[in-house]
């Protein structure tokens, strides 16, 4: 019988691999998003001692070829043999695995680093998931990982299209949320990121500038921090 996991997997590998890029990354208001993230996760691993990480539901390899290209050895885990022929025809070397986020085809405390980008927030029994990433990475290792700030602007315009059907599943979560998902996982809190007051992906290109230059300015002050569009966590075990 289908479980809640299994239903995600079989939408995701119904995703066409030769299209994801564009679809996903293709425009020049997705590419700010692919900038921003990859830059703030480079910030993260650049303060401490990583030599290995596992990239999780890596696709078509836009972080670990980005984070390879940094110097940086990363294998690419993926359920989709298609996404990871497209990886592999991208960037020549790189280490791709076949395998499933639920049971990871990888020893006890095997990597220094996890990183999953735009993954856990379509999960809705994540606290699994997590359980089996948190397995694979070594003692006082790390885990990176996004999610959506229920608080946000951008959070409650994305609660209202999912009431309305617009979109499915998506885990929002505050920054409480993601302490108490510390404490229930016995795990530390490193690092907290928020990247976007607003997402590009809702302001007319026109005007992105100007609010790229508004949120700079809000994200240095404590008070505007609690309502990122997103939240880069990195936490440490």
């Amino acid at each position: 019988m289908k479980n809640w996991y299994d239903g995600f997997v079989q939408r995701y590998v119904g995703l066409k691999a030769r299209s994801y890029d564009k679809s996903r990354f293709g425009n020049v208001k997705k590419a700010i998003v692919d900038k921003k993230e990859k830059e703030t996760i480079l910030k993260i691993l650049q303060q401490k001692k990583i030599k290995r990480i596992l990239d999780v539901a890596c696709g078509t390899g836009r972080i670990q070829i980005y984070l390879k290209r940094k110097g940086y050895k990363v294998v690419g885990m993926d359920f989709s043999v298609d996404m990871l022929s497209i990886l592999k025809s991208k960037e020549r070397g790189a280490l791709v695995v076949r395998g499933d986020a639920k049971t990871l085809p990888f020893k006890d405390e095997f990597f220094d680093c996890l990183v999953s980008f735009h993954f856990v927030r379509h999960l809705p029994n994540y606290l699994e998931i997590l359980k089996e990433m948190k397995r694979v990475v070594k003692k006082n290792g790390y885990i990176i990982l996004d999610f959506p700030n229920r608080k946000s602007v951008t959070g409650y315009v994305t609660r209202m299209r999912q009431f309305i059907g617009k979109i499915g599943h998506c885990n929002l979560l505050t920054k409480s949320n993601i302490y108490s998902i510390s404490h229930m996982l016995n795990l530390t809190i490193e690092d907290l990121f928020p990247i976007f007051f607003i997402s590009p992906i809702w302001t007319p290109l026109r005007y992105i500038k100007i609010v790229e230059g508004i949120e700079r300015k809000l994200m240095q002050k404590n008070i505007f921090i609690g309502f990122g569009y997103i939240f880069v966590v990195c936490f440490k075990k």
